[in-house]
């Protein structure tokens, strides 16, 4: 039998299927280069994660839905139109909590709107079939310019918030609630900014925001939403897109920043700032010039157990420094179990090869089908004019370093034992596995057997 062990490291290498991908718009659509964003959450309730991107004309405003095709991939989009001016951010989270993945919209204003025009937040309502509605709009204030939302949670209650930025100093807060979107609580921001993004940086259990500008901005939480001053924390670029986790694995979320115009030379890096436990970052330390990082999201691809980073590098998007030759890629860097990481790399995004004006704007992750991998999703758009526009899906096919540790705890003890028997019996799954151990497509005593025998064999 075997005793509790922790596993070794995986020496298998990452491997991700060829990009699948679903054409959102063809050619000859206007839009703005920066209409970047992606969402990737179960709007239709199958469990299995859909994608909503962002799909607008320079005259018009519309949120795109791909549903799971309960293979991992998607379906053709389905298109919601919505008031509003070029879109900038979407953002996905249950808003009047009934229990559905509803989305916000930034957008920069109304069509027809007199000046000024506003920076408004759309909130489209989702019925619980992936079939959407707006509610209502909110304005975050006046003047034009790009702009951000995310959703988060902020106050004390289980519904999620909405924070905003734009670029005229505006940062707005507004609850959520059974009714919609309470009105935004408006504060100045230290800075102009389209880079917004939120995690508990304190360790007091409230989401505090951070800002990515020409460094980053911490404003933290000072507990029921209501939030501080600014602390600036320098940067060697402008910063372009942020996410966070405990990469170093001493209990505190780090933030891994992807930059352009790095020390106003015309390059870019990924940087990691390590926090001190406090919200206090120490000086960005540089772990990536390679990659145009348009956009960055953090998960475990290689199923050890370490937060690694997966970059949208978009050679073509304006980041300045485009390399001729330079595919545009997905690309990850692993984490090597401290918090450093090993050289990123790189598969096709799915999206235009050219270096010019186009490629992978914003990528996110997801277990897309079920197998209890975190796959990779790509929103892909050709240049400017946009001729474009389309999501793609590359299935994670790394190999599980030891597929007995059921709850992928790191560690293969009788835990993952009475776990998997838990899931066998059906009371209760860890977050996206199940039991069908062989990958058979069918449940039963071959799975047990399977999963016994490869327990006893340890690994």
């Amino acid at each position: 039998m075997v005793a509790g062990f922790a596993l070794a490291p995986a020496s298998a290498q990452l491997a991700f299927s060829p990009p699948v991908t679903t054409l959102v718009r063809d050619s000859g659509v206007s839009v703005s280069p920066l209409s970047k964003s992606l969402a990737v959450a179960d709007f239709n309730g199958d469990l299995f994660p859909d994608a909503a991107v962002l799909d607008s004309t320079g005259s018009g405003a519309a949120v795109s839905i791909l549903l799971n095709d309960g293979a991992g991939l998607l379906l053709p989009p389905v298109r919601y139109a919505y008031v509003g001016d070029t879109s900038r951010s979407i953002a996905a989270g249950d808003i009047d909590g009934d229990g559905d993945i509803d989305l916000v919209v930034a957008s920069e204003g109304g069509q027809g709107e007199p000046p000024p025009p506003s920076v408004q937040l759309n909130l489209l309502l989702n019925d619980g079939t992936g079939v959407f509605g707006v509610l209502q709009m909110e304005s975050c204030g006046s003047g034009r310019g790009d702009t951000a939302a995310i959703i988060t949670h902020l106050n004390a209650d289980s519904i999620a918030d909405i924070a905003a930025i734009d670029f005229n100093f505006n940062l707005c807060v507004s609850f959520g609630g059974v009714s919609g979107l309470v009105p935004p609580v408006r504060y100045t921001s230290p800075v102009q900014s389209k880079v917004l993004s939120s995690s508990d940086l304190d360790g007091d259990l409230d989401q505090d925001l951070v800002i990515g500008s020409n460094g980053l901005y911490v404003i933290r939480n000072l507990g029921g939403g209501i939030m501080g001053t600014a602390t600036y924390f320098s940067a060697q670029g402008r910063v372009y897109s942020v996410d966070f986790g405990d990469f170093d694995r001493d209990g505190d979320n780090d933030a891994i920043a992807g930059n352009a115009q790095v020390n106003g030379l015309t390059r870019r890096n990924l940087v990691i700032y390590h926090n001190a436990g406090n919200a206090t970052f120490a000086m960005p330390v540089e772990i990536d010039s390679s990659l145009h990082p348009a956009s960055l999201t953090t998960g475990d691809f290689d199923l050890d157990g370490d937060l690694d980073i997966a970059v949208a590098h978009c050679n073509g998007c304006g980041l300045g420094g485009e390399t001729p030759g330079l595919r545009n890629a997905a690309s990850i860097l692993l984490n090597t179990g401290d918090g450093t990481f090993a050289a990123p790399v790189s598969f096709p995004s799915g999206g235009p090869n050219s270096t010019v004006q186009g490629g992978p704007r914003s990528i996110a992750h997801a277990d897309m089908d079920r197998d209890g991998r975190d796959d990779l999703v790509c929103y892909n758009i050709t240049g400017w004019p946009v001729q474009q526009m389309s999501v793609s899906v590359l299935l994670n096919q790394t190999p599980r370093p030891c597929p007995a540790d059921f709850n992928r705890d790191g560690t293969l003890d009788f835990f993952d034992y009475d776990d998997f028997v838990t899931c066998f019996e059906g009371a209760g799954c860890p977050p996206g596995i199940d039991a069908d151990f062989n990958e058979d497509g069918a449940i039963d005593f071959f799975d047990y057997d399977d999963f016994v025998m490869a327990f006893e064999a340890g690994c």
